[in-house]
């Protein structure tokens, strides 16, 4: 049989199976009884097919491809090779204007924008990589960029200054903000162990403001937080101290029950022993549910019948209390060598007016001298937000005002300048800094045998290039090298700004995307195309490239929202 002939069976096939189409051309072709000679030789086939508009077709660069559906100069190649009474290439008519504005009105099937792209397929294979976030390797500098800020918090901390410390880390969400305090805190930790006199030491406490929003008693967990950082003897000589005048009167009142038991009951050892020993599991017991936690003894003393809305006198006093807690960690002639930095994070996940609310309270607490020279803020926030919170506050002030869009901007950019003594600015990853953030994900090397190597003792599966079929030279392995190639394709060629946390996201989504088709996929290949579809789809935009059901089905999975 001819090439030719070939061709003309095949297109007679599709013709017939045509409500059933959008299968795989070496599939569909060994199911009707069609071989041929060579991969070379059903390539040439499909493309001929293709590019004399027979059928649409999705080739990839094996080869092979996707047959979609016959197109109507198809069906009129197909019926005229019926009714011919040889084996000729017939020739194409030229198509109905009806019918061809009938088929351009109805709905493409499966909504495939068909296109003459041609897609790189890969081999998949199982790789279920740990998760990478908080403990990636640092990149483009953040480590030294860390050390000279921790240098910024020094001078802005000087004791002999009265600077209300608070200092802001600005980025949008998913730049990294909790991970460039992560590395502030290694270098403060690192530092603290050398214990050099002549840098300053910090004990680093975290606080969650978003945690505790709802609670009337905010203020009470704050002071918990920072009290239980300090070890349990502290705590305990801190209470004794705290509430000393309350523990004398409850030891008094003890003496006195024991000595009018001694004068009452005469040579009755036993009855007073056993009293004594009621007595003082009493007071023990009195005093752990009296002075164990602090925040349930202040919320108790401070916050009944106080709403979130009107709780400045519980700040006030919790501010006492505070500033006690303050004064027994670090003595007066240590507060230049020594400071309690706060770390607050997620006030940004607060509404506006909480945000706002809890920002203006800390910074009244520090106004607190005790307090200031001994405790530092620091704020991460999305910088976009907290300028809207301020603009929110003062909005009622200047609604009948003209220009008063510009005269609110000019208001939060004062409030903040009022509010922070210094802040950094995260700025946005350049094209060369968002590969090297993936590179660093996928956790590889490239070698001079180009092989795919993951770093030891992450609980990695190990995949290697030269473990793969080296005869299959038309299709490579997905293996990690081959997701950040693509995703650095994608990167460079739509220019699209990314944060970490959106290159995370998209890495793990093609990651995910390899070990489904692996897994229950009879093909186990998976194209550029899919690929390309869920960078898109992560990003926000709309799926470019063609998209057969499976493959959809699969892009769906992987991003879910």
């Amino acid at each position: 049989m001819t090439e030719k002939e070939l061709r003309n069976k095949i297109l007679l096939a599709i013709y017939k199976h045509r409500d059933s189409l959008d299968v795989l051309f070496s599939t569909f072709c060994k199911d009707q009884g069609f071989k041929f000679e060579s991969d070379a030789q059903l390539a040439r086939v499909l493309k001929f097919l293709h590019d004399k508009g027979y059928v649409k077709a999705m080739l990839y660069e094996g080869g092979d491809g996707i047959v979609m559906s016959i197109t109507s100069s198809g069906v009129d190649a197909a019926e005229e090779l019926i009714t011919s009474s040889d084996t000729t290439e017939p020739k194409i008519k030229a198509p109905d204007r009806e019918k061809t504005q009938n088929i351009l009105l109805q709905k493409p099937k499966h909504d495939i924008d068909v296109n003459q792209n041609i897609f790189q397929e890969y081999n998949t294979g199982e790789n279920y990589q740990k998760i990478q976030d908080e403990n990636v390797a640092p990149c483009f500098d953040i480590d030294k960029l860390a050390e000279s800020f921790v240098r910024q918090i020094d001078t802005a901390s000087d004791s002999h200054s009265n600077n209300v410390c608070m200092i802001g880390i600005f980025a949008p969400w998913g730049r990294g903000k909790s991970y460039f305090f992560k590395i502030i805190k290694e270098i403060i930790n690192k530092r603290n162990q050398l214990k050099n006199l002549s840098t300053i030491h910090y004990d680093v406490v975290e606080f969650n403001a978003w945690k505790y929003q709802e609670t009337p008693a905010i203020w009470a967990y704050l002071f918990e937080t920072i009290f239980k950082y300090k070890g349990w003897l502290f705590r305990l000589f801190f209470s004794i101290k705290h509430n000393w005048s309350t523990i004398c009167r409850d030891i008094a009142l003890l003496i006195l029950l024991f000595s009018l038991l001694f004068l009452v009951v005469n040579n009755e050892y036993r009855v007073i022993v056993g009293v004594m020993s009621s007595g003082i599991i009493g007071l023990i017991i009195n005093f752990l549910l009296k002075y164990s936690n602090p925040a349930i003894s202040l919320i108790r003393r401070y916050t009944k019948g106080i709403s979130y809305y009107n709780e400045m006198g519980v700040q006030a006093e919790i501010e006492k209390e505070l500033a006690s807690l303050l004064k027994s960690w670090i003595y007066k002639n240590k507060t230049q060598y020594k400071k309690v930095i706060l770390y607050v994070d997620d006030i940004d996940r607060c509404s506006e007016t909480k945000m706002i609310a809890i920002l203006d309270s800390l910074r009244t607490v520090l106004e607190n001298e005790d307090i200031r020279k001994r405790l530092i803020v620091i704020c991460s926030v999305e910088v976009e937000k907290l300028k809207l919170g301020i603009e929110y506050k003062y909005k009622a002030l200047f609604d009948n005002q003209p220009n008063n869009n510009s005269k609110l901007k000019k208001i939060s950019r004062e409030q903040l300048d009022k509010i922070f003594i210094t802040g950094i600015s995260l700025s946005p990853l350049t094209i060369n800094q968002q590969l090297e953030f993936l590179n660093k994900i996928a956790l590889i090397e490239s070698s001079s045998e180009s092989e795919v190597i993951l770093e030891k003792d992450s609980g990695i599966n190990k995949i290697s290039l030269k473990d793969q079929d080296k005869t299959k030279k038309d299709v490579k392995f997905f293996s990690n090298k081959e997701i950040v190639d693509l995703i650095s394709k994608f990167i460079t060629g739509k220019k699209t700004k990314l944060t970490p946390r959106k290159i995370r996201i998209i890495f793990y989504r093609i990651l995910l995307a390899n070990n489904i088709i692996s897994f229950i996929s009879e093909r186990k290949k998976i194209s550029e195309n899919i690929t390309e579809a869920i960078f898109d789809l992560s990003c926000g935009k709309k799926i470019r490239p063609q998209l057969t059901e499976e493959q959809n089905c699969i892009v769906k999975m992987v991003v879910p929202y």
